[in-house]
């Protein structure tokens, strides 16, 4: 029952906001080429209905067509350096972070860098609006056998972490089915290609997390490195 309504909703939201992006990508090829101010080209509706989209990642998943319109519409307003700016967390931070669109993954990366003030996010943020986008990241990465796909993984957890603070870290990422801490011991006793990026993210751990970061993973075996196997970064 709870799924047949949630499906329903999510089919109201396809036919709410597809005609709306629809004629917001045919705006932006009208006028491509132009000197026209995208945001003022749209209109409020048209970036509200971006805005919204923001909220529901998961949509663009479902429905390959629309996820392709709402990427030329997003990031149409986001020609020549422009930013479409959010002052709340939302779940496309995370959805984006750990895309296969290199662009999406730009506009997370700014957007975790330009939040209001010294805002990080709380542990009422990351439960509400993160952490299942998180934990699919952290599944796939799991299994995945690209190179690519893994270092994509690994430079979108260096940005979670500096948005997190550290009862957030505590609270969600330890111990938890998807701990990015354990990961990222675990692939140290290999001959990773992205142990450089893994060295980045324990130095953000270690800086937030000081003590307590010993805690969360001293449950795990110690893990030992021996200099003739060390990547020749270290």
């Amino acid at each position: 029952m709870l799924q047949h309504f949630v499906d329903n909703i999510e089919l109201w939201d396809l036919a709410r906001l597809s005609p709306i992006i629809d004629e917001a990508v045919r705006k932006l090829r009208n006028a491509a080429g132009s000197n026209a101010n995208p945001f003022q080209l749209l209109g409020g509706q048209a970036l509200v209905a971006l805005y919204d989209c923001l909220f529901i990642p998961n949509l663009m998943d479902k429905h390959y067509l629309f996820g392709e319109r709402f990427r030329e519409a997003f990031l149409g307003v986001q020609v020549n350096n422009k930013h479409m700016r959010v002052a709340d967390v939302v779940p496309a931070f995370t959805a984006f972070l750990f895309s296969d669109y290199e662009e999406l993954r730009t506009w997370a990366i700014k957007s975790f860098d330009k939040l209001p003030g010294n805002k990080v996010v709380t542990a009422e943020d990351y439960e509400l609006w993160l952490s299942n986008y998180v934990e699919r990241a952290v599944n796939k990465a799991a299994f995945t056998t690209e190179e690519e796909e893994r270092a994509v993984f690994w430079s979108g957890c260096n940005i979670l972490m500096t948005g997190l603070n550290k009862d957030t870290m505590v609270k969600y990422i330890c111990g938890s089915n998807y701990d990015i801490f354990r990961m990222a011991v675990q692939h140290l006793q290999g001959n990773s290609r992205h142990l450089q990026l893994i060295l980045r993210l324990f130095k953000t751990l270690l800086e937030k997390m000081i003590f307590d970061f010993w805690d969360a993973v001293g449950s795990m075996p110690a893990v030992v490195c021996k200099p003739k196997k060390l990547h020749p970064i270290v």
